[in-house]
């Protein structure tokens, strides 16, 4: 039984933080992180599997913000998120890789 239940368990290294672990990180790290903040609108559904969040090197916060208007076209979104990153090449890697997909469509 315990072969069987090793052989099912999968364990990953996660970089994504939580709410609750931005109230722990060092206030130079979060300050860092608030620096390399943007705030995506996607006007359909969120193609995250496209977006390549499992190849950043560092720490990365996501959150949806609720009750945002829209600045781009004037009307309210429920498909607003702020992405944090610790490192400066993990946002240019993500800006690249948005840029790509709205080229290919």
């Amino acid at each position: 039984m315990i072969t069987k239940v090793l052989h099912d368990l999968q364990i990953q290294q996660n970089p994504s933080l939580t709410r609750s672990d931005l109230i722990l990180l060092p206030k130079d790290l979060l300050l860092r992180m608030l620096r390399n903040r943007m705030v995506l609108v996607f006007s359909s559904i969120v193609p995250w599997w496209k977006l390549d969040l499992d190849k950043f090197e560092g720490m990365y916060y996501l959150d949806k913000i609720e009750g945002t208007h829209n600045w781009s076209t004037g009307s309210n979104s429920n498909k607003t998120y702020q992405l944090w990153f610790e490192l400066p090449t993990d946002k240019d890697n993500f800006l690249r890789k948005i840029a790509e997909l709205k080229l290919s469509t």
